[in-house]
């Protein structure tokens, strides 16, 4: 074997490994079924980069064909970069969050992936292996999921009855699911053994199975809709009698099943059905459809603000911060903090604009195109369904893997026949310039392994030490995150939250002793970095104002800073209604009563459908001494589905009842819940020991 085979060799390998990427995590990281996996990703590519043009040094002929698919690809990703530079927050665009770990960074390697891709498997059988290799990880993807559906108990669940095997998330399996379902069904076609296409086949039907069983809505309709397109393509065909009447079959079930789901959607039995339940349930009406239409929306009126080029890749968060609609506070508990669309077209023309969404859809016209011309309709239905899903879901590494490697092969198919580059054209270079292009090659990997995989990791591997590690000392976590830091520069604001939830909590379980101080003085610095550096991220406003809040005891003057910095989110988010839950909390702890009052109001009048605004209110009430006012505004947020007779409900009333000095308020509200709860002995404890207290008075 010469030099060059073993260099491709090598990279074959390092793609092989790069399609089991879906099945890795570790557990002992920030986002475990993301953020190492995306590092892995970029390792592996970085090192097959570097062999890559080390091959092309010595053999001109492995350089990638010319494709205008390809190169719409390149222009897509050179917009992104335009939308960063002229977006609201640069470095958000380029690396992303943890939890996302995507940013024009992993955009990048995923080009320099496709690169490989088309630059090394450049034969059909070359190409089946990828393939075998692909269908392969999907197996073991399936089978895990498989036992995670049977409930076997080495298959951890991580969405209650919903299955999301080793990618963690149902909709995101779902998406893998629907590339690994039509490339088994395209290996079959192309195959002629019958245990082969008994092989394909079951990963095929298996795949259906699980794919129902991740209760995916719009991905479970966008494969119904590609079996429709490929049966009635089928029947528009040269077929065998026999398949043209399977097609009509399938037809027929399909509309019939749909048809029989709408006509029934009321019925009981439905809703014992997982999946049915949810198809069912689709309307205009449901509080999840209705979230996402404003989502949508919201995306849309954010495009008015920069039509061009968008808020600039990855910062959907911003203009839906600063455009709120608080109609989406519906559910008891809501935290909408949308940092995506949840549907790829509006996504593309809120952070990348008008030219962003042109060259996206180019990318696609381009691939149909491709795919029309050598009649490869398995592949052409493939990617409708996933754009079609991708209507209400987003794309994480696991499908860009899978999409990359069907582009690739797209790119192969329109360029397999091209001749290559003519031995007169392919001059090998001068020794010199070898040495120069591999001296900058690896001056290149280096700097760029060590901000895009290095640091980061080590940055997630200290902050998960000091969590876990020193979990119950404050110097030494201290010290844990001040190293963790050193690789984390304050745009990475999710290390930063981390850190001020648990400086929070441990203030709230120690209180205000001296040894937490230097921790809290530490957080609360860091988090002012962190706003200073991203400052259309409001969750960071709210976070360290509810750190100051939590230690007034530390320092009289954190009061201050509290509302001081929510005054700022609420000039960057005027309609959120945490903000104002938040400011009315303060004023309340200042005890002025009429102003927080004031603020809890504002909030129920951004939505009169928000059950908590209004429970907010009624505690306030109760705090201000105006019982009637609170009873009031207590069973508004009850007839919106808040339940104020949970256990925890009860006691923060009579909490509130207790710091307001309010004897017999707190004594009337224990004799209905007594009245309410007679076979509950703590409450007429209690209440017997009140009324002892007030009787004595």
């Amino acid at each position: 074997m010469n030099l060059q085979s073993l260099l491709l060799r090598f990279i074959t390998t390092g793609i092989y490994i790069i399609a089991f990427l879906p099945l890795f995590t570790y557990q002992y990281s920030i986002f475990p079924y993301v953020f190492p996996r995306t590092m892995a990703f970029r390792l592996i590519v970085g090192i097959c980069l570097i062999i890559y043009i080390v091959a092309i040094l010595y053999n001109p002929k492995l350089l990638p064909k010319k494709s205008w698919l390809f190169l719409s690809i390149a222009i897509f990703i050179a917009v992104l970069i335009a939308s960063a530079i002229f977006g609201v927050d640069a470095y958000r665009s380029f690396f992303s969050s943890i939890e996302r770990s995507e940013g024009i960074i992993t955009w990048l390697y995923l080009l320099g992936f496709f690169t490989l891709l088309i630059g090394t498997i450049k034969s059909a059988d070359a190409w089946k292996k990828l393939f075998a290799v692909v269908i392969l990880a999907g197996w073991v993807q399936s089978l895990y999921a498989l036992a995670q559906w049977l409930n076997l108990p080495f298959a951890l669940k991580t969405s209650g009855e919903r299955i999301g095997g080793s990618i963690g998330n149902p909709s995101f399996l779902a998406a893998y699911l629907i590339f690994i379902i039509f490339i088994a069904a395209y290996l079959y076609s192309l195959e002629k053994n019958t245990l082969a296409k008994t092989y394909y086949a079951g990963l095929v039907g298996l795949d259906l199975a699980l794919l129902w069983a991740t209760q995916t809505r719009g991905a479970i309709l966008a494969m119904a809709f590609g079996i429709i397109l490929f049966a009635v393509f089928t029947l528009n065909k040269k077929s065998s009698k026999k398949i043209k009447m399977s097609a009509a079959a399938i037809l027929i079930i399909i509309c019939a099943s749909a048809l029989f789901i709408y006509a029934n959607k009321n019925s009981l039995w439905m809703q014992k059905i997982p999946t049915i339940s949810k198809l069912a349930s689709i309307s205009k009406n449901e509080v999840s459809t209705k979230n996402r239409i404003i989502v949508w929306g919201t995306g849309i009126k954010c495009l008015y603000d920069r039509p061009f080029l968008g808020w600039g890749w990855e910062n959907f968060n911003a203009c839906f911060n600063e455009r709120f609609d608080p109609k989406i506070t519906k559910d008891v508990g809501s935290r909408p903090w949308y940092d995506r669309s949840h549907n790829i077209v509006i996504e593309i023309l809120s952070t990348a604009g008008i030219i962003g969404i042109i060259f996206y859809a180019m990318i696609f016209a381009l691939a149909f195109y491709y795919l029309w011309k050598k009649r490869n309709i398995i592949f052409a239905i493939l990617l409708s369904v996933y754009f079609l899903q991708n209507l209400f879901v987003f794309d994480t590494l696991n499908s860009y893997i899978m999409l990359f490697i069907i582009l690739a092969y797209i790119h192969f198919q329109k360029t397999e026949k091209e001749d290559s580059l003519p031995e007169h054209n392919a001059k090998p270079l001068a020794k010199s310039l070898k040495q120069c292009i591999l001296a900058i090659t690896f001056v290149a990997a280096f700097i760029t392994s060590y901000y895009f995989i290095f640091r980061p990791v080590m940055a997630n591997h200290l902050s998960v030490v000091a969590i876990t590690r020193y979990k119950t000392q404050p110097g030494e976590m201290l010290s844990g995150f001040r190293e963790a830091f050193i690789y984390s520069p304050p745009n990475e604001q999710e290390l930063r939250f981390i850190l001020v939830q648990y400086v929070r909590d441990q203030v709230s379980l120690r209180g205000p002793v001296q040894e937490m101080v230097p921790l809290v003085n530490f957080a609360t610095n860091e988090m002012e970095k962190s706003i200073k550096a991203a400052p259309y991220s409001i969750q960071n406003y709210l976070i360290l104002a509810e750190l100051y809040l939590s230690t007034t005891n530390f320092n009289s003057k954190n009061i201050e800073l509290a509302e001081n910095i929510s005054l700022k989110a609420l000039e960057k988010s005027p309609r959120r209604y945490q903000i104002y839950s938040m400011l009315g909390r303060i004023k309340m702890s200042q005890g002025k009563f009429k102003e927080g009052i004031e603020y809890f109001t504002q909030a129920t009048k951004l939505n009169d459908e928000f059950a908590e605004a209004y429970w907010n209110l009624g505690i306030a009430y109760i705090l201000s001494g105006q019982a009637e006012l609170a009873e009031e505004s207590l069973n508004t947020a009850r007839k919106l589905n808040f339940d104020i007779y949970a256990k925890e409900n009860i006691e923060k009333i009579l909490k509130a009842y207790k710091d307001s000095k309010n004897l017999s308020g707190a004594i009337q509200y224990l004799q209905d819940i007594v009245a309410r709860f007679p076979n509950e002995p703590l409450y007429s404890d209690t209440l017997a020991d009140l009324e002892k207290i007030y009787k004595s008075n």
